[in-house]
């Protein structure tokens, strides 16, 4: 096993909410590819996430979502219900950042400082697990002999990733 970082760093989480597509959203929002997001682009989950508004237990909470899917945008009872805190919008980020990096350790095995763990951490969190997976830019880490720079053919990569889930050419 080759060893990395296996935390993202402060850095890290302030390197996503500088970067990334979304601005802090107390309220609600549809993503570009229309899923119903809050905070930093934390995807609301009904199972996971009805405890954070009052009054909505699971099932309250998927017939909201479904509700929002359904038209396309945010209902009116959604943005009502559908509101957290700044504290609540922070603690989402940092429990999706974790998951980014557990995600990352266990798909990308090769050794990585701080910064590049770091950098590697927002891409995922803000093309999705998925798309980081089958990416020519995760190809290109993995031929990557110790310790990486990355391979030249991957500079240009990280600027043709797109919003909504599209991933560069292979």
């Amino acid at each position: 096993m080759t060893s990395h970082p296996s935390t993202i760093s402060a850095r890290g989480i302030e390197l996503i909410t500088r970067t990334g597509h979304d601005d802090c959203s107390l309220a609600v929002y549809l993503c570009p590819s229309k899923r119903v997001t809050i905070g930093y682009g934390h995807v609301l989950l009904p199972k996971f996430d009805c405890h954070l508004f009052p009054n909505t237990d699971a099932a309250r909470l998927a017939r909201l979502i479904a509700a929002c899917r359904g038209a396309g945008r945010i209902t009116h009872e959604a943005s009502v219900v559908l509101r957290i805190n700044a504290d609540q919008a922070r603690q989402l980020l940092i429990g999706d950042a974790r998951q980014a990096a557990l995600f990352l350790s266990s798909v990308t095995p090769v050794p990585l400082n701080q910064n590049q763990f770091d950098a590697l951490c927002s891409l995922i969190f803000n093309i999705g697990q998925g798309n980081y997976a089958t990416s020519t830019l995760r190809k290109n880490c993995m031929r990557a002999i110790t310790p990486v720079p990355l391979p030249s053919s991957s500079a240009g990569l990280w600027a043709q990733w797109t919003a909504s889930g599209n991933a560069c050419p292979a």
